[in-house]
């Protein structure tokens, strides 16, 4: 049996030693009072609502009903393999669209340029540049205008490693928020929350002086 108290606005599960007033309490007191001798106290069995939503529950909290506490489960929605199969593949197929719109450098020389981040060898050639840049930054010589970037579009363009590891990092940074939100879809799938797979996408960095479009 559980039991509750309402304290600093919200009702509490006694789960172990609390306090009545400033007297200490153990859980295993309230086994030796009665329902009667507890309201006293404002402590109550935490029940259960009386029409529960029928499906399979989830997690729980405590809801107060009639000034008491009671049980209110998360209903989880109960999919097929099939349905479960096209949840899934819609939230890869927005992580894909993602990547596949490119990157936008936030730098004067890319005005109307994306950097390709359309597999995981892009993503591996990328790390790479950034590791090599940023080699050359450390040893004292970002200056040179030597770092040179292929774009979508097949243009070449060429800035300073300085520069150029200001860029990679915004795209590292860019690409793990993708990866980061695809995680949160994929876990709300799986516990069956809801969840909108079009928002909470990583907005394209552009420039300022300019529209890439």
């Amino acid at each position: 049996m559980s039991y509750a108290y309402f304290h600093e606005g919200s009702w509490v599960e006694i789960t172990g030693e609390f306090s009545i007033g400033d007297e200490p309490q153990s859980g295993s007191w309230l086994n030796n009072e009665t329902p009667e001798s507890l309201a006293e106290e404002g402590i109550y069995f935490i029940g259960e609502e009386d029409n529960p939503k029928p499906g399979i529950r989830g997690a729980r909290h405590i809801e107060e009903r009639d000034g008491k506490p009671v049980w209110v489960y998360k209903i989880l929605p109960v999919f097929n393999d099939v349905e479960r199969a096209a949840r899934k593949a819609e939230i890869n197929g927005h992580i894909a669209t993602a990547f596949f719109r490119g990157f936008v450098p936030d730098h004067p020389a890319f005005i109307g340029e994306r950097l390709q981040v359309r597999d995981n060898d892009d993503k591996t050639n990328w790390m790479e540049a950034l590791r090599r840049c940023s080699k050359k930054v450390e040893a004292g010589d970002g200056e040179p205008v030597e770092a040179k970037f292929r774009t979508e579009s097949n243009k070449t363009i060429y800035v300073s490693y300085n520069d150029a590891v200001v860029i990679l990092e915004a795209l590292s940074d860019w690409a793990f928020l993708i990866t980061e939100r695809g995680w949160a879809l994929k876990d709300a799938e799986a516990e069956g929350e809801e969840y909108d797979v079009t928002t909470g996408w990583p907005l394209e960095t552009v420039t300022t002086s300019s529209d890439p479009e």
